[in-house]
């Protein structure tokens, strides 16, 4: 039974038990298949963890089987046997019973499909443009080979997600968009989000992105333990549902399970960029920060920690532009675009960032870092063609998430030159569960993998959601389709992926503050944000105001 013919039986058991979803879920369990029972549960409200729908399907159904229902539930399939694969087959078809409209947008055939085994690979290249339009070039091929509709890249932030759609579509035109497309561009966070989904309104997306091949760029760059529990999610749901996978990286992940797939050397960006020159640390405040960026002849790109640090400084450097999650991403696709316009007329730039902007805006004559791990300036230092500059900004605080690698990052860098350093921290980092990630058994110890080996999904999709208590979006009203999201949003009581193209980011201090002085409405976790929304500097409009008013009186 292959796993449409599987999905054929569910939907027999759902249409032939009156009791409803609940009923044919219990039918499943006392029938003697406990993983099938799950998959059917999942139409109630969810996958609960293993404990809390072992109480709900304990209880028996409402209304005997009929023998037609007998039947269907005699021929129900089992799960995989390996338990990674388990876990991966009631999600993936949980996901499947769920949707009901599939995407139309689908890749152009080449011819009729062939049976193809599934890929687990890696590609390894520096420059990120070269690394997705390669990556994307092999997914399609294997899309079109095995008939299947479409293929998804997921980028590591808004910066990078801005960046390939529009690198993707000058080559791919209308093909390329969001989830669903025939090229979809989406978030690694939003890609997380998916391959751990739980809950009936994030499960059908799960079963668009796994309609083609999967591309995760940046996963080393994931906290803990999450990207071997990332890698493995990938890997399993691949297996068990047929598509290929890749695991992109600007520097090689050397994974067991995860082989590298020669496809080309990198293609430069940049013509003649060679790396920047490193200076030695410096300590400083954001007014001398800002001077100093006043002052430069070139380009600049100051790289911060957080929002609030970001829009003071922007306050402090006149002609700065923001590039920061206080801005919804299609502002900063607009933004983005505004700055390669100001670049090509020969203008100076001054940003200031909390994420990178897109590669595609070009390298900056002096980028200033505040402190960080060594991965992030790692990141930051690609954009530099002429001097970095390493701070500590003794007026802006670093997030305590930080505190080891960034420890470990002062210590590698006061021995080694940056590149060294960076080699070092990798080979240091690479705990037991990052090198089997993708490998034939969880890695033990890790909280997230015993979540997954006990089938809690619940729990590892509460764990594995990248801004868990720290962050919470707000919704724009930007545009007309950004107001028809928000509606959605508010009917539906969930947000839907589409939407975060239109969201900004507050603590959640910030958020309970908008919500009191009304400036904001709640849609649940997330915000509509009602008061107006500053065209230069989002979200962040009034803390700028209150520096600049400071700095005068």
């Amino acid at each position: 039974m292959d796993r449409e013919q599987e999905l054929q039986q569910f939907r027999a058991v759902a249409a032939l038990s009156p009791g409803g979803a609940l009923d044919a879920a219990r039918h499943a369990a006392a029938a003697g298949h406990p993983q099938a029972a799950r998959v059917l549960l999942a139409e109630v409200g969810g996958l609960l963890d293993t404990a809390e729908a072992g109480r709900v399907l304990a209880e028996p159904p409402q209304v005997a089987p009929s023998p037609a229902l007998s039947r269907v539930l005699a021929a129900l399939p089992r799960p995989p046997e390996r338990p990674g694969e388990r876990e991966a087959w009631v999600r993936g078809q949980a996901a499947r019973l769920l949707r009901r409209d599939p995407p139309a947008g689908t890749v152009p055939a080449a011819g009729p499909a062939q049976p193809t085994s599934p890929v687990c690979a890696a590609l390894t290249l520096e420059d990120d443009g070269a690394r997705w339009t390669l990556a994307v070039e092999w997914a399609l091929e294997r899309a079109r080979a095995a008939g299947q509709g479409r293929v998804t890249l997921a980028v590591p932030g808004w910066g990078a997600w801005l960046g390939a759609r529009e690198r993707l579509a000058a080559r791919y035109g209308p093909l390329v968009g969001g989830l669903g497309s025939p090229v979809a561009v989406i978030t690694l966070e939003d890609a997380v989000g998916l391959l751990s989904a739980a809950w009936r309104w994030t499960l059908p997306d799960l079963a668009t992105l796994l309609g083609g091949p999967v591309l995760l760029d940046g996963l080393r760059g994931l906290p803990g333990s999450q990207p071997a529990v990332v890698a493995g999610l990938l890997a399993d749901s691949a297996r068990v549902f047929g598509v290929s996978a890749l695991l992109l990286s600007a520097w090689p992940l050397d994974w067991s399970g995860w082989p590298e797939l020669p496809l080309g050397a990198p293609v430069p960006e940049v013509p003649g960029h060679t790396g920047p020159d490193f200076a030695p640390p410096e300590a400083m405040d954001l007014a001398s920060l800002a001077a100093r960026m006043a002052r430069e002849p070139g380009d600049a790109l100051a790289v911060l920690p957080s929002r609030g640090s970001a829009a003071r400084l922007a306050a402090l450097v006149p002609g700065s532009v923001l590039w920061s999650s206080s801005l919804c991403p299609v502002h900063l696709g607009e933004r983005g675009r505004e700055l390669r316009a100001r670049r090509a007329a020969g203008e100076r730039l001054r940003v200031v960032a909390t994420m990178l902007p897109p590669a595609q805006l070009g390298p900056f004559g002096t980028v200033w870092h505040g402190e960080a791990p060594l991965p992030h300036l790692a990141e930051a230092w690609r954009l530099c063609s002429g001097t970095f500059r390493r701070l500590a900004l003794t007026d802006v605080a670093r997030p305590t998430a930080w505190h080891g690698a960034l420890a470990l990052s002062r210590d590698l860098l006061a021995q080694w030159p940056p590149a060294e350093a960076l080699a070092a921290f990798r080979r240091l980092g690479e705990g037991a569960g990052a090198a089997q990630a993708g490998g034939p058994a969880p890695s033990p110890g890790s909280d997230l993998d015993r979540l997954r080996a006990g089938q809690d999904y619940a729990s590892l999709a509460a764990a594995l959601r990248l801004r868990p208590a720290t962050s919470r979006p707000v919704l724009i009203p930007y545009d007309d389709e950004a107001r028809a999201l928000a509606e959605q949003t508010r009917r539906s009581g969930h947000l839907p992926t589409a939407a975060l193209r239109y969201a900004a980011w507050l603590t959640p201090t910030e958020a309970e503050t908008a919500l009191r002085r009304g400036q904001a409405s709640s849609l649940g976790w997330a915000l509509l944000w009602e008061a107006p929304y500053n065209p230069e500097y989002g979200l962040a409009g009034a803390l700028v105001r209150e520096t600049r008013h400071a700095q005068e009186v």
